[in-house]
């Protein structure tokens, strides 16, 4: 009898040890004081869920996942308008790191999840390791930017040095590579044999909204 009560603790044990959680993040309908097990307790944002998670276990994000004030009904007013320049990231993972015999895996919940932005960039992994990232579509605002507004914006820049605050920056702290251009000029135009001015020495800021990535990884 004892035996039998052992050998079923024992095994008991490693199920345990071996168990895996999946953790559900639905931007829309979840909030961060659930825990986060079910569809129906998700968590509201993939940082609750990234603080949560141990090697081997799954975060599954519902639905549509964007960045804090994307806004599909944005329209181009002036281009100082801080929405142009806020730097966002929809999704920010850094120092999230699984084991080689334990990946963290994020993933898309099913078909309908989509990974949006407007900001510096969608999907952003910094510093982390033994990750899989699965079955996300990653869609970013090219198709909803008029042709007039990228014609206004594709020579703006700022430069971040001798800017009071780069994600709201100054209207009299806009910058135009065109603005001294040397020959062949036409403001606000790509003309063919136009010089335009050398930024190259200069640590600049395109706004954001024109210039997101859909992914980006960076180690240490």
């Amino acid at each position: 009898m004892n035996k039998i009560i052992l050998i079923y603790s024992v095994i008991f044990f490693n199920i345990y040890l071996n168990a895996q959680t999946t953790y559900y993040v639905d931007q829309n309908k979840g909030d961060d004081t659930n825990n986060g097990i079910k569809t129906s307790t998700a968590f509201k944002t993939i940082d609750k869920a990234t603080s949560s998670v141990k090697p081997g276990d799954t975060i599954s994000i519902i639905g549509v996942y964007a960045n804090s004030s994307y806004s599909a009904s944005f329209s181009y007013t002036n281009n100082h308008d801080p929405h142009l320049w806020h730097k966002e990231n929809s999704i920010k993972i850094n120092d999230l790191n699984g084991t080689s015999t334990g990946y963290i895996t994020i993933k898309a919940f099913d078909n309908n999840t989509i990974l949006k932005g407007d900001g510096d960039n969608i999907l952003r992994i910094i510093n982390s390791s033994y990750l899989r990232i699965e079955d996300f579509n990653i869609e970013g605002e090219v198709p909803n930017i008029p042709l007039s507004t990228a014609n206004a914006l594709q020579f703006v820049y700022i430069d971040v040095d001798n800017t009071k605050d780069p994600n709201d920056p100054l209207a009299s702290e806009i910058l135009y590579r065109d603005q001294d251009c040397i020959s062949n000029c036409t403001a606000g135009a790509v003309v063919d044999g136009e010089i335009y001015t050398d930024i190259s020495k200069i640590n600049v800021n395109r706004p954001s909204y024109i210039d997101t990535r859909g992914v980006f990884f960076k180690q240490g």
